[in-house]
Order: C-alpha cells, then sequence, then structure tokens
C-alpha cells in the first residue's frame, strides 16, 4: 500500500500506468474534466505515485497471451454498434459507448463524422496465427504497435 496517496490518487496511478493519458485517467478516477489535467499533473510530481505508476506498469507488461488473444476475439466478433451510434450523437453521452474496435473518430466540418475502426480481417489474422504457431512475440508485438499507434495528440500538451 502507498503511504501518503488518498483513494482517488491511487486510482489514477492505475488508469495513468494503463493509458498514459493524463486527463483520461484524472476523470476516471473521479475528478472533473474541468480540474483533470491540472489534479493529474499534481499526482504525477508525488514520488509515491510514480512508485506506484511503476509498479503496476511492470505488472501490466506481465500479461500472458490469452489476454492478447482476448482482446482480438473482442475486436473481432465484437459489434460496433456503438461506433456508428457516435455519428448520431452530440457527444454528451460517448463515454457510455463502448469503442473498443475504434481507432479514430472525427468530425469533417460539413461533411460528418469519420470513424475508423481497427481490422477485423487482421486482427483474425494474427489470432489464426497465435493459435496455428503458438505465440510470436514479433508479430504480436508489431499489431499492437500499430493499434496503439493509432492514438496520435495533436496538441503537444497532450503528450506525456
Amino acid at each position: 500500500m502507498q503511504i501518503g496517496l488518498k483513494r482517488e490518487e491511487k486510482l489514477f496511478c492505475y488508469y495513468f500506468a494503463e493509458t498514459g493519458d493524463i486527463s483520461l485517467s484524472a476523470e476516471k478516477a473521479g475528478f472533473s474534466s474541468e480540474e483533470s489535467f491540472e489534479k493529474g499533473c499534481g499526482i504525477l510530481a508525488k514520488s509515491p505515485a510514480r512508485k506506484l505508476i511503476t509498479k503496476q506498469r511492470e505488472f501490466i507488461s506481465g500479461r500472458t497471451i490469452d489476454d492478447i488473444k482476448t482482446a482480438l476475439r473482442r475486436i473481432i466478433f465484437g459489434a460496433n454498434n456503438d461506433a456508428v451510434m457516435t455519428i448520431f450523437s452530440d457527444g454528451s453521452d460517448i463515454k457510455s459507448y463502448d469503442l473498443f474496435s475504434v481507432s479514430e473518430i472525427k468530425r469533417v466540418e460539413g461533411k460528418g463524422t469519420e470513424i475508423k475502426l481497427i481490422s477485423k480481417t487482421e486482427a483474425l489474422k494474427l489470432l489464426y496465427e497465435i493459435e496455428k504457431n503458438g505465440f510470436e512475440k514479433d508479430k504480436a508485438e508489431s499489431f499492437i504497435s500499430a493499434l496503439s499507434s493509432a492514438y496520435c495528440p495533436e496538441d503537444e500538451d497532450d503528450r506525456i
């Protein structure tokens, strides 16, 4: 147990270790969207928080191939209904949507909304390879790297 951290600060650390996103992690931990970035930065300045984040990242990196296969199955067999609903949404309820298979959403002025989904075909190919040949770290890492590179903050302030 980390001494000196409040419950919300610990939650922030767990979410930040997973996402690397200060504002999102702070909001998930219970801080308002207006104060999330500032509160998150304040928590990151604390030594116990940095230690907890490091410990949590070590735990996360030890996940098994079964976790990867579960995520791939979710991409392959999951419905994209919520992704479609974002087109008709004003954005106020977007946090309630399951957007696991979405790699990008952007509104194009005067032209509607553009949604990019993670390729079910590529996920299926990778799952097939894992099941057929066993786990090949390089293939899985390249796919996961491609998935994680989908998020590219436009603002320098959003990068950590």
